[in-house]
């Protein structure tokens, strides 16, 4: 008699023998020792929206070639050469005007009209480092603050500012003295921690880079010591922006052990070419707190 039960088991044990045969046929020892080996991946941190000390973003235009900080809790609007911060005063703009053809472009009727009866102030001003001019005007109630700067394209840039007061508060002034033509500054803004600062582990890194140094959102975010050796980080995914922007926003928290007494943090440029050529980085000291 027949037994179907040891025939099914032999049947299975010579496939299971030909699959194995037919499978050694293609790889072979020699395949498996060349496979490569899979890379460890670094931890990717999500972002969020950087805040340095009191709660302060950057604001980069690269077309204008200018930057500044400004409160997180604000918000902005970029149409044509004008660029619109709300939640500051009942107006806050910075225009672009280009070229002027004013033999003083200081004095271009863009920076306000000549004195008035309704002008109440007219006097040099420093910007940060930039020497300009300050108007201030009435409107009606309200006051019309005009802070006139030239760019080193010889472009007239006007900030210009209405406000209910004579005198324009603390935290708008402050916004004002970071206003920097970007041919004077890098190109990425670390707002956390500050330059020179003693950190310890783990530390939060926030700020701003060109977009053109991310790849697919990428870029590279390292806690090094004294040598520019790195100690902790890798690469991270940036804030979600408008293609229009022209900069991304990074945060990132690293945990760290440091082997010196200070260090650096620095921001790298995703480069998938892998050409040294094409590397770029930023970075700034700081002071390790060790036990």
């Amino acid at each position: 008699m027949i037994n179907y039960r040891h025939l099914t088991l032999a049947f299975i044990f010579t496939a299971f023998l030909l699959s194995a045969i037919y499978v050694a046929n293609f790889i072979r020892p020699t395949d498996i020792a060349h496979l490569p080996t899979p890379a460890p991946q670094p931890t990717v941190i999500p972002t969020s929206v950087p805040t340095g000390p009191g709660g302060w973003s950057a604001f980069r235009n690269d077309r204008f070639e200018y930057q500044l900080q400004y409160p997180t809790a604000s918000a902005y609007t970029v149409s044509d050469s004008t660029v619109s911060f709300t939640n500051l005063a009942p107006s806050f703009n910075i225009t672009d005007f280009g070229q002027s053809t004013s033999p003083d472009p200081l004095y271009d009727s863009n920076c306000g009209t000549s004195l008035t009866d309704s002008t109440v102030v007219d006097r040099p001003v420093t910007v940060g480092s930039l020497s300009g001019r300050y108007l201030v005007q009435k409107e009606g109630v309200l006051n019309l603050f005009h802070y006139c700067l030239v760019s080193p394209k010889n472009h007239l840039i006007v900030i210009k500012i209405t406000y209910d007061k004579p005198q324009l508060p603390s935290l708008i002034t402050k916004v004002i003295d970071s206003f920097r033509f970007t041919a004077d500054v890098p190109p990425v803004v670390i707002l956390a921690p500050p330059v020179g600062s003693k950190v310890t582990s783990p530390l939060t890194v926030t700020g701003t880079a060109p977009r053109g140094w991310t790849f697919e959102g990428v870029l590279r975010i390292y806690v090094e010591d004294s040598r520019h050796q790195p100690l902790a980080g890798g690469p991270i995914y940036t804030k979600l922006a408008p293609e229009s922007d022209t900069t991304v926003s990074f945060s990132t928290t690293l945990k760290f052990i440091p082997k010196s007494a200070s260090g650096y943090v620095t921001i790298k440029n995703d480069n998938p070419s892998g050409l040294p050529q094409n590397d770029k980085s930023y970075s700034i000291p700081i002071k390790f707190i060790t036990n």
